[in-house]
């Protein structure tokens, strides 16, 4: 009798949590790389004299299929002191800040992501209202702009006013509230880029999160680009 064993292959993505990015998972011709899937669980700060193998002046790359986040409320990724910053996977974060004396590039299949990121549900200073004598409850989050209102029966209930600044802005999205569901969104994260060259054919995303049916919509977040000289 013969016996065959028959072996199955089973590929893991690990995630690596930690309390701070220290060094280049690769380092190229004074490009430092991060790769594979990263979690922090505190703020982030990406620089060369933070980050072992990375030169000043030098490049730094989150390269393709990479997924750095940081994942407590309003929790801030910072990358600087670089020349150039290709993000050419994933950066995820409430509070993205990437500041670079020449380039910054965001190439197709790269993602800088703060959907849903900003403040919790029923939070911040446009924060969408519970109204229960409405007949429909649709008082949404305000931002840049106002929130929708839908209260049939009260047409003075109105959304919260509008905040931050049309020209520089520097909040975070606010938070939807409670209709007949329990399930508001939080409202949309920042980003905020600086480089003499930004070119970006991939996907910045600042929304407000989704809601469940019933529940009220959340304010969308910002973006902030700025050339220097």
């Amino acid at each position: 009798m013969i016996s065959l064993l028959i072996a199955t292959a089973f590929v893991l993505s690990l995630t690596v949590v930690a309390s701070q990015i220290t060094s280049c998972d690769r380092v190229e011709s004074e490009t430092c790389f991060i790769e594979g899937d990263k979690s922090v669980s505190g703020d982030v700060v990406l620089t060369p004299a933070l980050l072992d193998g990375a030169q000043a002046g030098g490049t730094l790359r989150i390269a393709s299929g990479a997924k750095l986040r940081c994942y407590h409320d309003l929790c801030k990724i910072t990358v600087r002191d670089f020349a150039n910053v290709f993000v050419s996977g994933t950066l995820e974060g409430s509070d993205v800040i990437v500041i670079a004396s020449d380039k910054v590039r965001i190439p197709a299949g790269g993602l800088v992501d703060g959907n849903g990121m900003g403040y919790s549900k029923t939070e911040g200073p446009g924060a969408g209202t519970s109204v229960y004598n409405c007949y429909s409850r649709f008082i949404g989050a305000s931002h840049g702009g106002r929130g929708g209102s839908e209260c049939q029966n009260d047409p003075s209930r109105v959304s919260k006013a509008t905040y931050g600044s049309e020209t520089v802005p520097s909040d975070f999205g606010s938070g939807g509230a409670c209709g007949s569901s329990s399930s508001p969104a939080s409202g949309g994260g920042k980003v905020h880029i600086t480089a003499s060259t930004i070119a970006i054919n991939g996907v910045i995303r600042e929304n407000g999160g989704d809601q469940e049916s019933g529940s009220l919509g959340s304010g969308g977040g910002r973006f902030f680009f700025g050339a220097q000289n």
